[in-house]
C-alpha cells in the first residue's frame, strides 16, 4: 500500500502564544524540510494571500514569522479556533480557518487587505 504524503497540518489556538509565534509541527518539518521555502504565502479560498517568512531555529524548529501578524489580525484569530495549513507547492500554504463553532470561518472581504498599501 502506497503511503499518502502528509502535506498538511493544523494549529489550535489554545494559548496566547499564537499572536507571537506559529510553529510548524516537527513531523511536518521532517517530511518536508528539503522543500520548505524561506519566503511563503498563506492563501485563503478567495485567492487572497499574505506574504510570510519561514525561519529556522538552531534546534531545527520552523516558525512562520514576518507577515504572520497581518494574517492573525486580519482574521481576528481567537482562542479555541482551528487553522489548517496545506502545503500546495510553489511556496504556498492554503489556509482554512475554523471558528469555535467548528465550521470554516467566513470573513467580510469589504475590509481592506492588510498587505495593501495605504495611499
Amino acid at each position: 500500500m502506497e503511503s499518502i504524503p502528509r502535506n498538511f497540518f493544523f494549529k489550535v489556538m489554545i494559548n496566547e502564544n499564537f499572536t507571537r509565534e506559529l510553529q510548524l509541527p516537527p513531523v511536518f518539518v521532517r517530511l518536508h524540510e528539503e522543500i520548505l521555502p524561506v519566503k511563503a504565502k498563506l492563501r485563503i479560498s478567495s485567492g487572497e494571500t499574505w506574504n510570510v517568512k519561514l525561519e529556522q531555529t538552531d534546534d531545527k524548529q520552523y516558525f512562520f514569522t514576518r507577515g504572520r501578524n497581518k494574517f492573525v489580525k486580519y482574521f481576528r484569530l481567537q482562542l479555541g479556533e482551528f487553522v489548517m495549513f496545506t502545503l500546495s507547492g510553489n511556496s504556498i500554504f492554503d489556509v482554512t480557518v475554523f471558528g469555535i463553532n467548528q465550521c470554516d470561518r467566513k470573513i467580510d472581504f469589504s475590509d481592506s487587505h492588510p498587505d495593501e498599501e495605504q495611499g
